[in-house]
């Protein structure tokens, strides 16, 4: 019996390993095969796309905890028609960019976003947009340098209040334990497809996205950032946020809360959106960037 037990136990330690050893690596010939450049940053290579007119006004698109930087292809779009030159990437432990370890906080992803930006020779920002996780990111980003912003968009953004599934919390909450569920039975959103990448290979089957992730629920997502939001009001950076009516991953109660802490940001609601927003709804987010670029 006793050696029944070992073997259980071995068989526990060793499966995590096992598993993440079997998921593919992200490869030089997969980033070659795609649209966009690598950028060889301090902290690891990061893949970006700059599209629209070159000389136009420079927007960039911070996107969320798992879906790398297509998720803003349609939004990016709708952007290039409105004149920007328009700048998307993956945040590190996503899609073709490195997985360095170590926590991931917005203060760690804001760190390669000015890397990035310097990278490419970009001083100032005239309209920085972040969706979900991304929100964090560029919130503390602008907290951070206010000069370099001239306007912030929020879609559906963290930071103000999060919500999260019993399984996740769990996860999320319980060191160990938890990162063996995240290795060995990944939520459902793992299954996210990039379709750019050979074979269409779901997120979580590359080696080190799953372990980026839950690092990313510790540290950046359970990060308030109302005192960042503070900040962006004593600075006077025109700050406009998107919200989902039925977002079933951020708190209803966010947009109270940032009402609270800047009272000069504009805030609207798309109507019948879940938090997939920044996909299913681009046609009212335009629209309402419209306005915000004309009056804010």
């Amino acid at each position: 019996m006793i050696w029944v037990l070992i073997l259980v136990a071995c068989m526990v330690v060793v499966l995590p390993r096992v598993m993440e050893r079997r998921r593919r690596t992200v490869t030089g010939a997969m980033r070659e095969q795609a649209p966009g450049q690598i950028a060889n940053l301090p902290a690891g290579k990061t893949y970006f796309e700059w599209r629209g007119p070159v000389g136009g006004p420079v927007a960039v698109c911070v996107h969320g905890v798992s879906t790398p930087s297509y998720v803003f292809d349609p939004l990016a779009e709708r952007l290039t028609r409105m004149g920007f030159r328009v700048l998307t990437y993956d945040l590190y432990g996503r899609g073709l960019s490195g997985r360095p370890t170590g926590a991931q906080s917005c203060a760690f992803f804001a760190a390669q976003l000015d890397a990035l930006l310097e990278n490419q020779g970009v001083d100032d920002i005239d309209l920085l947009v972040g969706y979900s996780m991304g929100g964090s990111v560029v919130t503390r980003f602008t907290a951070d340098a206010p000069d370099r912003v001239d306007r912030l968009v929020l879609i559906a953004s963290a930071g103000l209040g999060t919500k999260l599934d019993r399984y996740m919390e769990f996860v999320v909450k319980t060191p160990v334990i938890g990162d063996w569920l995240m290795t060995v039975m990944p939520p459902r959103f793992a299954t996210s497809v990039r379709p750019d990448i050979s074979s269409a290979q779901p997120e979580h089957k590359y080696r080190g996205t799953l372990k980026s992730i839950l690092s990313s629920y510790r540290w950046a997502l359970s990060e308030d950032m109302m005192q960042d939001h503070r900040a962006l009001g004593v600075a006077h950076v025109p700050v406009m946020a998107v919200w989902a009516e039925d977002d079933d991953a951020i708190a209803a109660t966010s947009a109270g809360r940032l009402a609270k802490a800047n009272r000069a940001a504009f805030q609207d609601v798309i109507k019948g959106a879940d938090h997939g927003v920044v996909k299913t709804h681009v046609d009212e987010i335009s629209a309402v960037l419209r306005d915000f670029l004309k009056n804010g």
